[in-house]
């Protein structure tokens, strides 16, 4: 049984965030925020509300374009939600002791 609903908003994918089709890449990202939580001893991505959660994982990873995620990008276009061109970075950079 698959469900869309995710308690935490922390570990809420962005293809979630915007109710998109599901998939196994909606799990991945959950199980690597709980992961990375477990490893930093924090929240990865402590959004307020979804808006502020997308920024937050955006900000970390870079603002996706419209060839690499088109479904989410065209939501939001849609939406007329706009956010900063954040930089893509590889998480390594973000957390130096992971091997």
């Amino acid at each position: 049984m698959n469900t869309n609903y995710v308690t935490t908003r922390w570990y809420r994918s962005p293809e979630l965030i915007l109710n998109l089709p599901y998939g196994v890449n909606i799990d991945v990202f959950s199980l690597g925020c709980v992961m990375l939580e477990l490893y930093l001893g924090y929240e990865a991505f402590p959004g307020k509300d979804a808006i502020d959660q997308l920024n937050k994982v955006f900000s970390v990873v870079g603002t996706p374009s419209i060839e690499e995620w088109p479904e989410g990008m065209k939501h939001l276009e849609e939406k007329r939600i706009v956010f900063p061109a954040y930089e893509k970075t590889d998480l390594h950079s973000h957390i130096a002791a992971i091997s």
